[in-house]
């Protein structure tokens, strides 16, 4: 039995947030919460999946077994998790004795998965779900997963991602007899994620890392103790996956050449009779040399030589050599984003992102703060007339355009071609601006993320400028701000970072403004743009202005006032249509106003009270006057119809954009 430290019986009320999703690509999640007995019941229930070699074969309905702050598969929406998982693949060999024994004394759901007994030799294959007696935070969660891994030699870490979902119990075509399911509840307690702490397991730690030494030992060992491992290894049926682990492994631990041949070729035998004959000649035949190459080239990568201090890495180069290489501190776009830093722009589809970058970067151009030669637009999010809108565009300011499949460019490229221009001493005043970010990293994933961060580092710290287009989320925060689309890796990585928000969009103009999230360096916290619409590119390039603070804050105020006439339109109008009736006294409008409806009692006083007043062009459409023994009288104005609810005056004649702004 696993101790605890005095972990409590499970509650058979208790409740647990989780979140589903339909398929892989589906990141609109249904919240839900569910009890011991609704677990019980759902990995239980097996759908018949597909036949196929890859995960299109089980996509289908999936589970996170966590609370959400919205309904949005993003790993910065996960406020706490619910269930710890196990995926005992091919590589454990599990079986439900082995889960009972090592899991005794904890309440468990486990289930087998849609290979189960598909691979050959035929292995059982499971997964298996541990409900927490607390809501438990990411960080805790990770480490309590690492600790159940740690209890099944092999287990699948992909538990331990922040983001992972697990798809619902399904089976292989017609393999329906084979699916099988227990679980535990009523013979032990919830996983206490603060007392939990298995003892130690021989083998528990990850397949590729334990030789049976204490870790991170790198003594050389014996021929006879590796060729021990490596039949453990190799019991699975992924021969060149063990071979390359068990591989890198005996390099990593200073063996040479000639015994790590002799270890492989003590098992030889062995391997021809449990595996493909023409797969381990294969092996045998060059295959395990390059495999010991490739392990002692990646090694010498990412390992300091021999002998190697602190002291050997020190840098050399003088700050004044430095900066000589560095350019000026200035921007590519004015007072948002600085020459030789990463910098992303996040906005909504059609909020002018590529319109307002590519014209805050022609200006630059203009004004020779920036070398138009060396600014290079990756145009990867567009139509055919819009990438010849774009051309003109290039061809005025000078800057260059790159198209995927045009003149035999591709997105793949981007990577090799920035590594290129480090290697060779040329990221210095070249400007590289990506519309849009996701056409070249998966925004989803963490290790992309990294990747991408990785990479685009590597260009800025040679003097490189990169300035990303990206998306934002469907969904708002708690204050009604947009937030950006994908894991935080991007914002993280990068030297700065805006959100584009939509401030105004009436009258033919559109202002948006850019609210800084991310800042190293002397940049603007804010900054607004206006735009004109429903007229030709070119005309709506050339309206670009920038908005002054106080005209921002009136369009901000335009912008207010018309959402919350939008928002009370049809509570105005009944609110109107009832005092025309004669009901004018506080309280029988409030009682009247939402009985038969779909307004709430709140609601219908929040209007009430919002649009009392004398002022048309403050959106008030009645004025209150007390009446016999302190009643509360209302009377509309005049000129108040609500046939106009973007501001009128008195006369009921549009207000000109020129009287707004006054």
């Amino acid at each position: 039995m696993i101790a605890q430290s005095t972990a409590p019986l499970h509650d058979e009320g208790l409740q647990f947030p989780v979140a589903f999703g339909h398929n892989k690509t589906d990141v609109d999640l249904q919240l839900k919460t569910l009890t011991l007995e609704d677990m019980a019941a759902l990995f239980s229930k097996f759908r018949e999946g597909k036949e196929g070699k890859k995960e299109g074969d089980k996509n289908g309905p999936y589970i996170i077994p966590a609370k959400f702050g919205d309904n949005y598969r993003n790993s910065d929406n996960i406020r706490t998790w619910s269930v710890a998982t196990l995926d005992l693949d091919d590589k454990v060999f599990a079986t439900e004795a082995m889960i009972r024994e090592q899991l005794s004394g904890l309440v468990y759901f486990a289930h087998t998965t849609h290979r189960h007994l598909i691979k050959v030799p035929r292995v059982e294959m499971w997964r298996v779900y541990l409900p927490y007696n607390q809501p438990v935070p990411p960080s805790l969660h990770e480490k309590i997963q690492a600790r159940l891994n740690a209890l099944f030699p092999g287990t699948d870490d992909c538990t331990e991602k922040t983001m992972q979902f697990f798809y619902l119990p399904s089976h292989w075509p017609g393999m329906g007899h084979e699916a099988r399911s227990f679980n535990t509840l009523g013979e032990g307690e919830l996983l206490n994620p603060l007392t939990f702490d298995p003892a130690p397991v021989k083998g528990a730690s990850r397949p590729d890392e334990w030789d049976g030494s204490a870790p991170g030992d790198k003594t050389p060992k014996t021929p006879g103790q590796y060729s021990d491992w490596l039949g453990k290894m190799l019991e699975g049926d992924n021969l060149h996956g063990n071979a390359t682990a068990v591989t890198a492994s005996m390099v990593s631990r200073g063996l040479d050449d000639a015994t790590i041949m002799s270890v492989f070729q003590a098992w030889r035998p062995t391997l021809e009779e449990a595996r493909d004959l023409e797969r381990v000649q294969a092996l045998f035949g060059g295959e395990l040399q390059r495999l010991i190459d490739g392990a002692r080239r990646f090694i010498a990568k990412n390992e300091p030589a021999p002998g190697k201090d602190f002291d050997d890495f020190v840098l050399s180069q003088t700050a004044d050599a430095m900066e000589a290489e560095m350019d000026a501190d200035k921007y590519v776009i004015a007072r948002m984003a600085i020459f030789g830093q990463s910098t992303v722009f996040y906005g909504d589809s059609n909020m002018g992102k590529t319109l307002l970058t590519i014209h805050q970067v022609a200006q630059q151009i203009e004004a020779g703060e920036i070398d138009g030669s060396q600014v290079y637009y990756v145009n990867a999010d567009d139509h055919g007339r819009g990438v010849v809108q774009k051309q003109h565009l290039a061809e005025k300011y000078g800057f260059k355009m790159l198209v995927p499949g045009r003149e035999g460019f591709q997105a793949n490229m981007l990577r090799p071609l920035l590594q290129a221009r480090v290697k060779a001493g040329r990221g210095g005043g070249c400007v590289v601006i990506l519309d849009t970010l996701k056409k070249f990293t998966d925004l989803m994933s963490k290790r992309e993320g990294t990747a991408w961060g990785n990479i685009s580092r590597e260009f800025v710290s040679a003097g490189g400028t990169l300035a990303a287009l990206a998306h934002t989320n469907k969904h708002k925060d708690d204050d009604g701000n947009s937030i950006y689309a994908g894991t935080a890796d991007v914002v993280q990585d990068c030297d700065c970072a805006y959100i584009i928000e939509l401030v105004d969009d009436d009258i033919g103009t559109r202002t948006v403004v850019f609210r800084n999230i991310k800042a190293r360096g002397d940049v603007d916290r804010k900054r607004a743009f206006s735009y004109t619409l429903d007229v030709p590119y070119p005309e709506m390039f050339d309206s670009v202005q920038v908005i002054e603070d106080q005209v921002l804050e009136r369009s901000r105020e335009r912008k207010v006032f018309a959402d919350t006439l939008a928002k009370h339109h049809d509570a105005i109008m009944h609110i109107q249509s009832l005092i025309r009736e004669g009901v004018t006294k506080r309280r029988a409008l409030i009682d009247r106003g939402y009985r038969n409806t779909n307004f709430s009692r709140a609601f219908i006083t929040e209007v009430l009270d919002e649009h009392s007043g004398d002022n048309l062009l403050q959106g008030h459409r009645w004025k209150c006057s007390k009446g016999p023994k302190n009643s509360l009288l209302y009377s509309l104005l005049s000129g108040g119809s609500e046939s106009c609810t973007t501001g009128t005056t008195e006369m009921g004649e549009s207000r000109s954009a020129e009287e707004w702004e006054s």
